[in-house]
C-alpha cells in the first residue's frame, strides 16, 4: 500500500504564498503532519496549528510574533515557559573556535542535549584547542532572564555573527519587555534551515516542548530571492496529553 505523508507544512506555504513586493504576508493553519514517532521510529500523524510571516519580516513583525507564541501558551491555562535563542550566535562560535564543518553535526547534536562530557569528547576528537571546548561548554550554563544572560555573553562574542545575534535578541528582548521570555543560547535547531531566533515553548505537565519555530529566510529565498521569513507551530498532540491526565 502507496501512503503519501505530508511531513510538512510550511514548505508548501512558503512555496505557494502570495505576498506583494515590499509587504509581509501572514498565514496562520491547522494541518495534520507525518513525523518519525521517539517512542516507536514509525511515523506517527500528528495535529498542529502554526503562523507562518513571509516576506518582509522587520522586528517589529518578529516581536509580532514571538508575542503570539507567547498568548498562544498562556491559552494553555497552565504555567509555561517561552525560550529563545540565535543559530548566529552558535554558528559564529563554531567559526570562532574553527570547528570543522564535517564534526559541527555532531557538537550541535551534544550542545542540543546539554551534554557536556560527550561535547569535550566530540570537540577534542575534532582537533579544538582547549579554550575553544571551554567556550562551547560554556553554552548551557547561558540560561535564564534575558538581561542576565546577554550580560554574560556579549563578554565572550567573539566575531561579528555572535555580536550581531545578541544585538537582535536584545532588540527583541527590549520589544517584548514584561512577556514572559527566556534566553537559553545552548537551544540550537536544524542549522541548514535555521538562520536566526529559534523559539521552543513549554507548559507545566508536559515534558517536552509543545511549540518550536523560529527565522528561516534560506527557505524562504528559494521562492522570492530577498524575502524573510519567521513562523512558529503548536502541536496540539502534545496538549492532549494534559487531557489524558486530569482523567488518569
Amino acid at each position: 500500500r502507496l501512503l503519501a505523508l505530508k511531513p510538512d507544512v510550511t514548505l508548501s506555504i512558503a512555496k505557494n504564498a502570495r505576498v506583494e513586493e515590499g509587504a509581509c504576508g501572514r498565514f496562520y493553519y491547522a494541518e495534520n503532519v507525518y513525523r518519525p514517532s521517539q517512542e516507536s521510529h514509525t511515523f506517527q500523524e500528528i495535529s498542529q496549528v502554526g503562523l507562518e510571516c513571509i516576506g518582509a519580516v522587520d522586528r517589529a513583525v518578529t516581536a509580532q510574533a514571538v508575542s503570539l507564541a507567547a498568548k498562544s501558551l498562556a491559552l494553555t491555562g497552565r504555567d509555561f515557559v517561552l525560550e529563545a535563542s540565535h543559530m548566529g550566535f552558535v554558528a559564529g562560535l563554531l567559526d570562532a573556535v574553527g570547528a570543522p564543518e564535517a564534526a559541527r553535526p555532531r557538537l550541535l547534536s551534544c550542545i542540543r542535549d546539554r551534554n557536556r562530557h560527550e561535547l569535550r569528547s566530540a570537540a577534542e576528537a575534532a582537533g579544538l584547542s582547549p579554550q575553544g571546548i571551554d567556550a562551547l561548554c560554556r553554552l548551557d550554563t547561558l540560561s535564564g532572564d534575558w538581561e542576565s544572560v546577554l550580560a554574560q555573553a556579549e563578554p565572550i562574542a567573539l566575531n561579528a555573527a555572535m555580536g550581531g545575534a545578541l544585538a537582535e535578541l536584545r532588540a527583541l528582548c527590549a520589544a517584548l519587555e514584561g512577556q514572559p521570555l527566556r534566553l537559553d543560547l545552548s537551544l540550537v535547531n536544524d542549522m541548514e534551515y535555521y538562520n536566526g531566533l529559534v523559539l521552543q515553548g513549554y507548559v507545566a505537565g508536559l515534558p517536552r516542548a509543545v511549540l518550536k519555530g523560529g527565522q528561516y529566510d534560506p527557505l524562504a529565498e528559494q521562492f522570492r530571492p530577498g524575502a524573510r521569513a519567521i513562523g512558529f507551530a503548536m502541536y496540539l498532540d502534545e496538549l492532549d496529553r494534559l487531557g489524558d491526565k486530569r482523567t488518569a
